[in-house]
């Protein structure tokens, strides 16, 4: 007995062929959109959904000039002066990397 010939929808490897062009022209369609978007990238934006950043306020006991030496805050008043311990942990933000 003959086989009997399939429709051309009906066959498998037609689908299969279809579905891969689909996506091939989806993903070129897609690709040339956003290419043509003129979209500009801030990177430097990006970490800061990554990682959170505590800003605490430290008040000083006198007013004058701060020195850091070590662990240690010294304050020169201008009457007076007072050393001020830092907590573990604490980096001043001048000596963070960027």
């Amino acid at each position: 007995m003959a086989k009997e010939k399939q429709h051309f929808l009906h066959n498998k490897t037609f689908g299969h062929i279809v579905a891969v062009s689909f996506y091939i022209i989806l993903g070129y369609l897609l690709f040339t959109a956003a290419s043509n978007m003129n979209y500009i990238w801030k990177w430097s934006g990006v970490p800061k959904y990554f990682m959170y950043e505590k800003t605490d306020t430290i008040t000083a006991p006198l007013d004058g000039k701060i020195r850091i030496q070590g662990t240690k805050v010294i304050i020169d008043g201008y009457d007076d002066s007072k050393e001020v311990e830092i907590e573990k942990g604490y980096i001043p933000s001048s000596s963070r990397r960027r």
